[in-house]
């Protein structure tokens, strides 16, 4: 999603569409759609078992290094560091209802 198509789907000027997320935010178009990425980038790598790459493409971003360094500066942690401190959900639910072994 860029800001120009944004601004033509909803009628808004893109000038006074940029004034408003800037003012309603306190940050432009671009910060706004990145936290919004790294926030379902983290869901996914804290729900899924996907590559971290498919993720990164996923959550819309087309670089590695633009990844990389928006998830680090956001989270202060890497991709795989966050997802090492965050295993996967279904995991750690299906863990819980395993029967214990008898011996």
């Amino acid at each position: 999603m860029t800001l120009q198509r944004l601004s033509r789907r909803m009628g808004i000027p893109l000038r006074r569409l940029s004034e408003t997320i800037n003012r309603v935010h306190g940050r432009n178009f671009s910060q706004v759609m990145n936290e919004y990425r790294i926030e379902e980038a983290k869901r996914l790598l804290s729900q899924t078992d996907a590559r971290i790459t498919d993720i990164m493409l996923e959550s819309g971003f087309q670089t590695k290094s633009n990844f990389n360094r928006e998830f680090l500066r956001l989270t202060g942690v890497s991709p795989s560091v966050w997802r090492s401190q965050y295993p996967l959900q279904e995991q750690a639910t299906a863990s819980a209802r395993l029967p214990e072994e008898s011996h």
